[in-house]
């Protein structure tokens, strides 16, 4: 009967219709993920820039991470930065303030060597939990004094000697600056 078959061709076509309209917003998603994928790989490729040898940028999704081995940003057992730390914290806070949609998370890393004090004076630092504390604050405070990048975007982490990266002393001794998407964060 006509009535049955025009009833069966009009359920086709709001099932075509559907199928259509699924495919447009997967489309535009993808094409959303791609444009994220690239802003980061772009934000990725800036950061590598301004460390230029200092220090390494990887990517794991849309998160950054910058590492800078300690020495490039602070003397031994200290927490103020040097010249060249701050040189290269310019260039850095230059280019996190191009990348306005991610968190920095500073993160400070030691190794499990213990505090000691300068010719038997008590050490400067209880432990290493207040050395890498002390570093990743004196980072933030950079970079929201002297960069001017936003200080609601910042956060200064301690991790001390118990993230370790490699079996090597001299590769736990570092700052990490991680840049993690907005939308990923409790706010």
């Amino acid at each position: 009967d006509c009535a049955s078959a025009e009833a069966q061709v009009a359920a086709v076509e709001a099932k075509l219709a559907a199928a259509t309209r699924t495919i447009d917003e997967l489309r535009a998603r993808d094409r959303a993920l791609a444009a994220e994928a690239a802003a980061a790989t772009a934000a990725r490729d800036k950061l590598a820039g301004a460390v230029g040898g200092q220090g390494e940028v990887s990517q794991r999704g849309d998160e950054i991470t910058l590492e800078l081995v300690d020495k490039v940003l602070f003397r031994v057992g200290e927490a103020e930065l040097t010249p060249r730390g701050a040189a290269v914290l310019a260039e850095v806070g230059a280019a996190l303030n191009d990348v306005p949609d991610k968190q920095i998370w500073v993160q400070g890393h030691t190794d499990d060597t213990p505090m000691r004090g300068a010719r038997g004076a008590p050490p400067r630092f209880a432990s290493n939990w207040e050395l890498a504390s002390a570093r990743a604050l004196t980072v933030v405070h950079y970079l929201q004094d002297q960069a001017k990048v936003d200080p609601r975007r910042l956060a200064a982490v301690a991790f001390g000697q118990y993230r370790p990266a490699a079996r090597q002393k001299a590769k736990n001794r570092r700052i990490e600056i991680v840049l993690y998407p907005t939308h990923q964060l409790a706010r």
